[in-house]
């Protein structure tokens, strides 16, 4: 063969693997657990027995766990992409690893959320505080929410409209980092 045909197929080797490689990053860095089941991806039945809302979680995620979702009209056969607000999209693989991993999304936002698309009462709802379900529990007493509370209300932080907890904490990817007898 001569040198310009082996460059060439070399160079077709070269993208296809590129090609396969980005793809597969890409499929990996979108942290879905789903399988392909024929035509459609499917949420993975491991995932599944392991956290009891994933399925749940799925019906959110299938907008929130993208950097896109769709509005659709049935009555007049329309749909259309929009952009998912980065505020607003959650991890998949962080959120099934957060503390958070084995409650529904429901349980801390409200049930009108089920709806799609959301209406604006449900948008500007005050989201929980860590001491809606963590206060006066002795379950978390060695986390010393109360504590926490106190401090931050005499804080710089509390004084800075709309700063909360979540600003710094996500509570969709949420991981106890501080040391204690459990975790050394």
């Amino acid at each position: 063969m001569n040198f310009k045909i082996k460059n060439f197929f070399f160079l077709i080797l070269l993208c296809f693997f590129s090609v396969l490689f980005i793809w597969k990053n890409y499929a990996y860095a979108q942290n879905v657990p789903t399988v392909q089941k024929g035509n459609k991806l499917v949420l993975d039945s491991a995932i599944l027995a392991n956290f009891p809302y994933a399925e749940q979680n799925e019906n959110c995620l299938k907008c929130h766990g993208n950097d896109y979702y769709f509005l659709e009209d049935t009555t007049n056969n329309i749909s259309r992409k929009r952009i998912m607000c980065s505020n607003y999209i959650i991890d998949r693989e962080a959120f099934f690893k957060s503390n958070h991993k084995s409650f529904a999304c429901l349980d801390c936002h409200s049930d009108a959320f089920s709806n799609f698309p959301h209406q604006v009462e449900e948008r500007v709802q005050e989201y929980s505080a860590c001491l809606d379900c963590h206060g006066g529990d002795e379950n978390f007493a060695k986390y010393h929410f109360e504590e926490i509370q106190s401090e931050y209300d005499k804080s710089t932080h509390h004084a800075i409209s709309g700063f909360t907890c979540w600003k710094c904490h996500n509570p969709h990817s949420y991981k106890i980092t501080a040391r204690n007898n459990s975790n050394l």
